[in-house]
């Protein structure tokens, strides 16, 4: 982008266009009443293994879970240094704290409006490492808006545990 370019979230008429965009997802709360009165969906489920459709179930839903924690995450780093560009990686965040320390020449490069699907895959293999509990430790909270992300995706394992 040019010095003089307006990111796309400064943009009026693109933020507008955004909120529209999120109130579609509004429709997703009506999908399931959608599928349950399919005859399609009816016959499917009286032919299906239970046991393989439950775990399609479970899957899709881990990978949904997965990709909004990356958003989410993703968003933070966002507001935190106020751009994707390159200021992205002179602010305190967990990007910059990455890039810091693990960015490799010609790896994956998390810096530039750009760059979304690398940022997005870093942002993915994040929520992934934390919802499994392997987490490597190459991508770290720094910020109190991260270590509250991070928290609070510990705190229902915490619980479990616990229990």
């Amino acid at each position: 982008m040019e010095a003089g370019d307006a990111t796309p979230l400064e943009d009026p008429n693109l933020r507008l266009y955004f909120m529209f965009e999120i109130f579609k997802l509004l429709r997703m709360l009506r999908l399931k009443k959608i599928m349950m009165s399919s005859e399609v969906m009816r016959r499917f489920w009286e032919h299906i293994n239970v046991e393989f459709a439950l775990t399609i179930k479970f899957v899709i839903m881990i990978t949904l879970l997965a990709h909004w924690i990356a958003c989410i995450w993703g968003l933070i780093a966002y507001l935190e240094a106020g751009t994707f560009g390159d200021g992205l990686g002179t602010s305190i965040n967990w990007i910059s704290n990455w890039y810091d320390n693990s960015y490799v020449e010609g790896g994956l490069n998390p810096i530039g409006w750009n760059n979304p699907i690398p940022r997005y895959f870093l942002c993915l293999f994040w929520s992934i490492q934390s919802i499994t509990s392997i987490g490597y430790g190459n991508i770290a909270p720094v910020t109190t808006a991260e270590y509250g992300l991070a928290n609070g995706l510990e705190s229902p394992r915490l619980y479990c545990f616990v229990m």
